[in-house]
């Protein structure tokens, strides 16, 4: 999983100057998985050359079409621009030796790879003098327009139908240069990660008391993930402390798992441990219980929070 943060001058920049910097981010991002998974970097930056070879432009074209009398093939030929918006040209090839022959307008398109080929599925024939396409088509009453080529005079000619607008997209200022991209680890094989307390969550919450408890029980890992819970947390030389728990299991506990760079806590909490008291209590009674365990796994002194007997 990755997450992207942008400021919010990167929507100042020129279509053409994102793009780039997305190619910048993906690139770090997935260069970043192949340090961790140990791939070759070296066919990643093929694939960037291969991006920046193309103008930042993405291509692709459908399988043929046939027509009735066998002379010609319909291709859709799609591409997805700098802007987010994909192009689609119908495109006549001659089958005996694959000279084009004719090449309609560009018409609005799908804006992935996956409405392109869906776009596709539309090229259809209507005789041999006529062919159209779809060029996106959300469900049956919602029609993308129509693309078609059409035998005239004697002369392949193009039309364009619109049935929806998209929006423009600013133009951006010129002037203004890329942003830095900074690419970092998160984790406990990354070695950028700094220490850091994690609460994931748990489950399943399938009752009101469970709620009630586990509402309660996330306000005191709040607290034990508090900013001063986290430079309380750096003393253990540990990049992560992750904390879950599972409402189920036969017993009450409080359990972990540790290895060179992580410290798991998971806490078994049947809700038949529960009880029907005021919640709030108990909640702070297992996570004391969770700051005991820590500590005796790492040495740690008591929590700034958690520090009263």
């Amino acid at each position: 999983m990755a997450h992207v943060y942008v400021p919010t001058g990167f929507a100042a920049r020129t279509a053409e100057v994102r793009a780039d910097m997305l190619l910048e981010v993906v690139h770090g991002l997935v260069g970043r998985l192949a340090v961790a998974r140990g791939w070759d970097g070296g066919a990643l930056a093929d694939c960037r050359r291969h991006v920046l070879d193309w103008n930042r432009e993405y291509r692709w074209s459908s399988a043929p079409k046939i027509s009735p009398d066998r002379r010609l093939e319909a291709r859709a030929d799609f591409r997805l621009l700098a802007d987010g918006y994909g192009r689609v040209r119908l495109r006549l090839v001659r089958r005996d030796d694959g000279t084009t022959v004719a090449c309609s307008d560009e018409a609005l398109a799908f804006c992935t790879s996956q409405g392109f080929r869906r776009a596709a599925k539309s090229v259809r024939w209507h005789g041999k003098e006529r062919v159209s396409l779809v060029p996106y088509d959300f469900v049956p009453a919602i029609r993308g327009g129509e693309l078609n080529l059409f035998l005239e005079d004697g002369a392949w000619r193009s039309s364009v139908v619109d049935y929806l607008s998209v929006r423009s997209v600013p133009a951006g200022d010129p002037t203004l240069p890329p942003l830095p991209v900074r690419v970092e680890g998160r984790g406990a094989a990354a070695a950028e990660q700094r220490p850091s307390i994690v609460f994931i969550g748990g489950g399943p919450i399938q009752s009101g008391n469970v709620e009630r408890f586990h509402n309660a029980f996330c306000a005191e890992m709040n607290r034990l993930a508090s900013p001063s819970g986290q430079d309380w947390w750096r003393a253990a030389a540990i990049r992560l402390l992750e904390v879950e728990i599972f409402y189920g299991g036969e017993r009450a506990r409080v359990r972990s798992r540790r290895s060179e760079h992580r410290l798991r806590v998971f806490v078994d909490r049947p809700e038949s441990s529960l009880g029907s008291r005021d919640a709030a209590p108990l909640a702070r009674e297992v996570a004391g219980e969770v700051v005991a365990l820590v500590r005796r796994r790492t040495g740690l002194g008591p929590h700034p929070g958690f520090s009263a007997p």
